[in-house]
């Protein structure tokens, strides 16, 4: 196929079998959740796996996405003050970095 085809081509996501119980964990651990905020690298492939996270959370417990109680911190270093920034300006994965 010409390489400008694969802009518009479907995404496909699938993961190894080892993965499996971490998909679980997550799913079993946001039926409880209130909210989810997700504390990823603040690049590209940090808001891809973002996205990925969240689909497997929606899934345990879709009520995070219908109630809009899915979050995104911003952060650039684990220092106290850095992290207590981040909570007070939580954002949401940012949808142009994910496709």
């Amino acid at each position: 196929c010409p390489p400008i085809a694969l802009f518009d081509a479907p995404i496909d996501t699938s993961y190894r079998e080892d993965m499996e119980p971490l998909e679980r964990m997550l799913r079993d651990l946001a039926r409880s959740a209130s909210a989810l905020i997700l504390w990823l690298d603040c690049d590209r492939e940090g808001e891809a796996i973002s996205d990925e996270v969240r689909f497997v959370c929606l899934k345990g417990n879709p009520r995070l996405g219908t109630q809009n109680r899915v979050f995104r911190a911003k952060f650039s270093t684990v220092l106290p003050g850095e992290i207590q920034r981040a909570l007070r300006t939580l954002g949401r994965v940012n949808e142009n970095f994910v496709q």
